[in-house]
């Protein structure tokens, strides 16, 4: 036996083993585990890699059970941890059965038994078992919804998550195991990568120029792409709000929560379709909610069923869109056993609003921790017979008014609206009619989007980049004056009446913090490229106007009759 052997032999030998560790299967030099799942980055769907499972651990060199799933399904939505505690969740069973001849033994079966197999407990005893600890959360994608069981602890924010899908039946043991009321799918998450898309604040400006470079977008041509609807046309406001409310967008959190919008106005001014407008952009799976015909309970968590349902707040990522909130409120006014709590009728979505990360719960072990994480914007017109914003105060809570920024829809923007001024299509619109016109092809069936068709292309590119955009800057605080803010704001109470000025004066400084916040990373981004995002003299005397002028909107009546001399509609 050669005790030493010469570099060309021993050279010879590495090459050797390197070829053959190539050929090498993977499965034949890993070693498994009955203490964590062991993860399979080939097999595409839950059956097969079952089906491989059974086949390794049949192997003459694998003498214990483990449990194996795979990496390569995906699924997305907004995880709701349904325990406060790690859950132990049987994943594998071995199991064995006698089996009798004319009542005498003629020997023994075994069988695994996977998490979602079911069997006859009187017939198959267990002799072996395969569990694990995880957190488990629900999660709803497209429609259909997950119980994701997770070995790590991850972030409740709207995410991508990898791991294998597992159908079960609807009798599943695990409903009794988890205490739910039933599960259909489970999800085996090996990873999560949370949607949000953030650029630091240091390389924003380089990002934002190469956005001028790509869409042409400036301060104007941007703040066209936040007003274009769904059918390709561009919906005009009034100057003042069309920069109020891109600066709510990009507006960050102040003292822990973001800026909030109420719109209100008389029937027809628009304010629908500027709801569409911002669900177009940001594509919530929980779209609009239309709240004339819902109740309070959709909004916030309910506990009629387990795991609680979050609500639509909750359930949404980055907006929470609702339209006719004051016709809820008229439902509950006429309904006399709640009339006298009606005044508190709102005050559930306070902690929602300052995205409080709180436990509620209904005392029945049904307990579930919120923290909401989507700006609210509400567009409603007035409650029937109220003919000012102040004739509102007495019959909703003041504490969840002054939460949010109220915008009145005045005579100048309902003019604006009823007569469609400067209703323009947008660049994507213009392209495609051009092209139709040029290939002379039929129109678009009438439920058609005119801007499906670019979606895949510029207009979907135009909204990635714009969720970005918007995700980034959540995500910093503008530096501004303290001083110039404060000046602001205590010349806007004093311009105040009576009844508002009490709900401004509690929480106005928050707004108005954020407004400035919104209009400067406005102009540093699509203007001035300012790097610095510090305020400057423009964005005070936006500031102070734009504040004047919603203050000045709450003096306006609702009641259109007393507009004729002033308006045409």
């Amino acid at each position: 036996m050669k005790l030493f052997e010469s570099e060309e032999e021993a050279e010879i030998k590495k090459k050797q083993l390197i070829e053959s560790m190539e050929h090498c299967d993977e499965e034949e030099t890993r070693e498994y585990t009955s203490l964590e799942i062991n993860w399979d980055s080939k097999c595409q769907y839950w059956d097969e890699v079952k089906v491989k499972n059974i086949e390794l651990m049949d192997q003459p060199e694998n003498k214990k059970i483990f449990f194996m799933a795979h990496t390569n399904e995906t699924i997305k939505g907004k995880p709701q941890l349904i325990h406060q505690t790690i859950q132990r969740i049987p994943l594998l069973k071995l199991c064995q059965k006698t089996e009798k001849e004319d009542g005498k033994i003629t020997g023994y079966s075994t069988k695994c038994f996977f998490i979602d197999d079911r069997y006859d407990k009187r017939n198959w005893s267990e002799k072996g078992v395969v569990a694990m600890d995880f957190w488990v959360y629900k999660v709803v994608d497209d429609g259909k919804e997950y119980y994701l069981f997770s070995r790590n602890k991850i972030f409740e924010v709207y995410s991508e998550f990898k791991g294998t899908k597992i159908d079960l039946s609807d009798l599943s043991d695990l409903t009794s195991t988890l205490k739910v009321g039933k599960i259909s799918s489970i999800f085996m998450c090996y990873s999560s990568e949370p949607s949000i898309k953030v650029i630091e604040q240091d390389k924003l400006i380089e990002y934002s120029k190469n956005l001028k470079e790509e869409f042409g977008w400036d301060t104007s041509s941007f703040q066209d792409f936040i007003f274009t609807h769904q059918d390709g046309k561009i919906y005009d406001y009034t100057p003042d709000f069309n920069l109020l409310r891109v600066s709510q967008l990009l507006s960050s959190k102040y003292e822990g929560y973001p800026l909030h919008l109420m719109k209100v106005g008389p029937v027809g001014t628009g304010k629908t379709t500027e709801a569409e407008v911002l669900d177009f952009k940001f594509q919530e799976e929980q779209g609009i909610l239309e709240a004339g015909s819902s109740r309070m309970k959709v909004l916030v968590p309910s506990f009629k069923e387990k795991p609680a349902n979050l609500g639509y707040i909750c359930n949404c990522n980055r907006i929470a869109i609702i339209d006719e909130l004051m016709k809820m409120i008229a439902a509950v006014s006429v309904d006399s056993h709640q009339n006298s709590n009606l005044t508190s009728y709102l005050g559930e979505l306070n902690m929602l609003l300052e995205q409080k990360r709180r436990m509620v719960g209904s005392g029945n072990d049904n307990s579930v921790i919120v923290n909401s994480t989507a700006k609210v914007c509400i567009t409603t017109n007035p409650l029937p017979g109220k003919d000012t914003i102040y004739q509102h105060l007495n019959l909703i809570d003041q504490t969840t008014l002054s939460r949010m920024l109220i915008w009145v829809q005045d005579a100048e923007e309902v003019e604006k609206v009823y007569n469609k001024a400067d209703i323009r299509y947008s660049p994507e619109h213009i392209q495609l009619n051009k092209k139709v016109f040029i290939a002379r092809q039929p129109p678009l069936p009438p439920d058609t989007s005119i801007l499906d068709s670019v979606r895949g292309n510029t207009f979907q590119a135009k909204i990635d980049a714009f969720l970005t955009i918007y995700d980034s800057c959540q995500q910093f605080l503008t530096t501004f004056d303290e001083k110039r803010i404060k000046t602001i704001f205590q010349e806007s109470v004093e311009l105040t009446k009576s009844g508002m000025r009490d709900v401004w004066r509690s929480r106005g400084i928050h707004h108005t913090i954020l407004i400035l916040d919104g209009l400067t990373k406005f102009r540093c981004l699509f203007k001035d490229y300012d790097n610095s995002f510090t305020a400057n003299d423009q964005d005070y005397t936006d500031l102070d106007r734009i504040i004047k002028h919603l203050v000045k909107t709450w003096d306006t009546s609702f009641n259109l009759n007393n507009w004729k001399k002033t308006i045409n509609y």
